[in-house]
Parts: C-alpha cells; structure tokens; sequence
C-alpha cells in the first residue's frame, strides 16, 4: 500500500522520478501517476483514489510517529538542496484542525513556502483559525468555488496565498469578477490570472 502522494508537472517528471527512488530507497511505497491520466477517467476520481491509497490515518488525528515517518523525506530534500529550492505542500483538504497542526508543526523545520489546503475548506472560519494557531504560511486554492467563499477567505485573513485555478471555478469568464483589492500589508502574495476576455 502507498504511504506517499507524490504530485507533480509532466515537465518535471525526471524531478519527480529521482524522488520516487529516493523514498523507494528509504522503504518508502510512493503512489505517483506515471502515465497521464486517461481521457476517459474522471480525472479528480483518479487523484482522490491515488491520495486515498496512501493515508492510513483518519483525518482528525494522526500519530506522531506516521507524520514523522511523511515530513523524513521533505528533511531530507531540505539537507540535499538547502533553501534553494522551496517545498510546498499540499494536504489535499483531507485533515481535520487538530492533524492539521500537529502536521504544521512537524513540517515548521522544513519551512515550506505554504501548506496548501491542509485543512478541510468546508468551514472557512476554521481555516482562519488554522492559519492563526499554525503560524506558518497558508495557501487556498480550487478547493473553493465562489466569489463569497474567496472573499471571505480575504476578508478574515485565512491565507497568505491564495490560487485562483480557472478550471474549477467556472471558466475564465467567471473570473471577470474574482479579483478584489487588497491592501498592500494584508497577505504576502495573491497568486491569480488574467481574465481573458
């Protein structure tokens, strides 16, 4: 059984392949989808089967001996490539708020550039909430759907990051309406897109 969800571009797949045989190495059983996805596959059903086969947890606790064993081969990238290279993380909107921080806490010595919907986004107050307690960056992305749950995630300063992916939020016309001022000193970075028109 899988213990390691690995993503990743199709243009970084040597990238990908060296860690596939640095966990392998290290008796890891990384899930990687080596083959794009076939057309004819629901292509999320294909992701969640792929992160399903690699938890072996619920998401509202995890010991601390299982996030150990997940954060070893983020240490190790960091000890191999130092901070040349910024780790993001992506928990996949699987854990609930205490998981949640037991695994922002692990991952603190990595310093990843953002952990990326780790928390369930179905209660965006609880998403503030872990950005606070976590004290780490914190990136949302096609996890949510609406202009209302965008401006809400800005409004209560539940992200230092957040990703607009056209796909998942209707199609680039939709997106005429999504980008919001914000103040300079609010959050660190937006990441978004051009409409298109």
């Amino acid at each position: 059984m899988a213990d390691v969800f690995i993503s990743y571009s199709r243009k970084d797949i040597e990238f990908a392949q060296r860690i596939h045989h640095e966990l392998e190495a290290r008796d890891r059983q990384p899930w990687v989808d080596w083959q794009d996805i076939p057309p004819t596959s629901e292509w999320l059903d294909e992701v969640y089967a792929g992160i399903q086969a690699a938890i072996e947890y619920g998401p509202a606790r995890i010991p601390h001996r299982a996030i150990e064993a997940a954060v070893q081969p983020l240490r190790d990238i960091r000890d191999k490539v130092g901070m040349d290279l910024d780790i993001l993380v992506d928990g996949h909107a699987h854990f609930q708020l205490p998981a949640a921080l037991r695994i922002a806490e692990a991952l603190r010595e990595v310093q990843p550039l953002w952990l990326e919907d780790v928390i369930k986004m179905d209660n965006l107050d609880t998403v503030a909430d872990f950005r606070r307690q976590s004290r780490m960056p914190i990136s949302v992305s096609e996890m949510l759907l609406s202009r209302a749950d965008y401006n809400s995630v800005l409004m209560n300063q539940a992200a230092d990051y957040v990703m607009i992916d056209p796909t998942w939020v209707g199609a680039f016309r939709r997106l005429r309406g999504l980008p919001i001022s914000l103040k300079p000193t609010m959050y660190q970075s937006v990441c978004t897109i051009a409409p298109v028109r």
